[in-house]
């Protein structure tokens, strides 16, 4: 077989190789297009646009590779140059696969919206998120990132936030908000603020600035660098926790509570490296700032419950050291943590940008009626104030007297109303 034959087979077996990929690429597109009509309807126009603009500039990206892929087929001319064109190949279905798996993820996180009747409840999910990262940044002058919620299995929430690089190295155009089956339609939807705080975060650069604070808060305390050290390790998630409550205050310490409650193993548990903070000292700091904030009041009962579920000497020896350590800390570092003035929030505190007020327990009770087990405002009022809402929730199941499913048909029909802009009429 003479040289020039073997070349022109073998850059036939790749051609047909890059021909299968072609036709791959030329129908990748925005995963809206392939998603149920009624998932479509419980999308906003921002969040289709922000899609599709994503998924069009991945698709153009894929079409200029595949164009250099194909420009250099055509400058092959001897076998030694095969080598290097098997490799260019390679790259471009490997980009292709990586941009698949960005397609995929979406399309079954989006599917979600096609459960019988969820569709508009993670809409309104969507709106408890938008307002979240409104209320603080929109006084910084920081661009709010389009939202998706959407519905998986498990216990806590979780995010995947907006801006950061996905597997095919660009960039995710919208935060993605996992919401638990448990928490739809409860008040453990507080957790979506939580993972706002996450997103603001990143948005801000406040994680690292926050873990200075901590750092510094603690060692020139007078205590030793291993705690701070570690207090400081787990940054992200302490303010997250803030973020949420400076929003809903002890809305969000009790829906946290829920989730890392358990057995003391469970609670009392410190993993090296992980940025989660040990259950017990997480609620008790979290109690703390609602203290730190308005004085006393219900968190001060709940503070006793839970170190009376929670004993410190059912930890472990290293774990109870650590909380005895970093009891008398805790109203210092909320302290630090809600009212120093910080460069990533424009020389504010986290309480100037997130005013406690707007759902403190005085702000709760004027929406409620004198038994705390209704509403006593306009439905508008609901829709327009989302998040006091989420909060007056959860003090009318905590203090009202409600049942659970009172509880769950009400969320249930604000979160449908809040989806349609108050056009969904409900009763209460």
């Amino acid at each position: 077989m003479s040289c020039g034959l073997e070349l022109e087979n073998a850059l036939f077996l790749l051609r047909s190789s890059l021909n299968a990929l072609r036709m791959a690429i030329e129908s990748f597109g925005s995963p809206i297009l392939t998603v149920s009509e009624s998932v479509r309807q419980n999308l906003t126009s921002q969040q289709i646009m922000a899609l599709e603009k994503s998924f069009l500039n991945r698709s153009q990206k894929l079409e200029t590779h595949l164009k250099e892929v194909n420009d250099r087929f055509l400058k092959v001319t001897c076998i030694e140059n095969l080598h290097g064109l098997q490799l260019n190949l390679q790259e471009v279905r490997d980009h292709y696969f990586l941009s698949e798996q960005v397609f995929d993820y979406y399309v079954d996180l989006l599917q979600t919206r096609s459960e019988h009747g969820m569709g508009p409840i993670l809409k309104g999910c969507d709106q408890i998120a938008i307002a979240s990262l409104k209320q603080g940044l929109e006084r910084l002058n920081k661009e709010i990132p389009p939202v998706v919620c959407y519905l998986d299995r498990g216990d806590g929430a979780s995010i995947l936030r907006a801006g950061i690089y996905l597997w095919d190295y660009q960039t995710n155009p919208a935060a993605i908000i996992k919401v638990v089956r448990t928490a739809i339609p409860f008040p453990r939807l507080t957790s979506i603020l939580h993972e706002c705080g996450h997103q603001a975060a990143q948005i801000t650069g406040w994680n690292e600035e926050l873990a200075i604070l901590i750092y510094k808060t603690i060692h020139a305390s007078g205590y030793s660098k291993e705690l701070a050290m570690l207090w400081a390790s787990w940054t992200p998630e302490i303010a997250a926790d803030f973020w949420a409550i400076s929003q809903s205050n002890f809305a969000s310490v009790i829906g946290l509570a829920e989730v890392i409650g358990g057995a003391a193993p469970r609670v009392f548990g410190i993993i090296r490296g992980d940025r989660h903070p040990m259950g017990y000292l997480r609620i008790l700091l979290g109690i703390a700032a609602c203290r730190n904030a308005f004085g006393n009041g219900p968190w001060d009962d709940y503070s006793k419950v839970w170190q009376l579920l929670f004993p410190v000497n059912n930890a472990r020896a290293e774990s109870a050291r650590i909380v005895l350590e970093s009891l008398p800390l805790l109203p210092l570092l909320s302290n630090a943590i809600l009212n120093t003035k910080m460069d990533c929030f424009s020389g504010k505190s986290l309480r100037e940008i997130l005013p406690l007020e707007r759902a403190s327990p005085n702000n709760v009770r004027s929406f409620l009626n004198n038994g705390l087990s209704n509403f006593s405002v306009d439905k508008e009022l609901l829709i327009k104030n989302p998040i006091l809402a989420l909060t007056c929730f959860r003090y009318i199941q905590m203090f009202g007297g409600r049942s659970q499913n009172w509880i769950v048909n009400q969320m249930h029909n604000w979160l449908i109303s809040l989806a349609l802009g108050g056009k969904y009429e409900f009763e209460y």
